[in-house]
């Protein structure tokens, strides 16, 4: 699915674009996804894992995402640099299929300036066009109390929690928290 192309300014006055990659960008896709994986303990893509990664891979990620009617991937740019990375896509099996799982990462230097509060309600507002879909769900990791409060800021409920679920690289454990925003009817 294509997102709709959509202009933010944050809280610092930068202008940053919401949209969609294309194949053409896959490498710088790759390549940013990368050095944010560096700076990003909490998500499950580790450095060594994402060096791993080819542009062929991403070149399938980008393709899959933007032909899908139930998935997409979203770039925060900041002039020509990638800023944000986020991906969206529902459960393709029949049992869950209305539901979908989210990932959101952010350049460091862009963090706490408002990005990944309107990174998530862009999420929000492209998967509810996604026809059938009920459940917006997500994981994070215990430590990051700034990404969780964002997230019941905007309406998600802890659903579960699996203590000590991820190994982290400096030897201690995180939580897993569990969360779903509900956009379907009140049953």
């Amino acid at each position: 699915m294509i997102v709709n192309t959509k202009e933010i300014l944050l809280r610092n006055g930068k202008k940053i674009i919401f949209r969609s990659p294309d194949i053409g960008e896959a490498e710088k896709l790759l390549l940013a996804f990368r050095a944010f994986s560096e700076t990003s303990p909490y998500i499950l893509t580790t450095p060594e894992s994402a060096q791993k990664m080819t542009v062929e891979d991403e070149i399938k990620f980008i393709k899959s995402h933007n032909e899908s009617s139930s998935a997409f991937v979203m770039i925060a740019e900041y002039g020509t640099e990638i800023v944000g990375i986020s991906s969206f896509a529902a459960y393709k099996d029949s049992k869950r299929k209305h539901r979908g799982a989210l990932g959101i990462t952010l350049h460091p230097d862009f963090r706490g300036q408002g990005l990944g509060t309107m990174k998530m309600k862009s999420i929000i507002e492209n998967a509810k066009k996604i026809t059938g879909l009920l459940s917006i769900e997500l994981s994070v990791m215990s430590p990051n109390s700034t990404a969780h409060n964002i997230y019941k800021k905007l309406g998600f409920q802890q659903v579960g929690h699996h203590p000590k679920a991820f190994l982290l690289s400096d030897g201690h454990f995180a939580d897993d928290i569990l969360m779903q925003l509900w956009i379907g009817p009140n049953n």
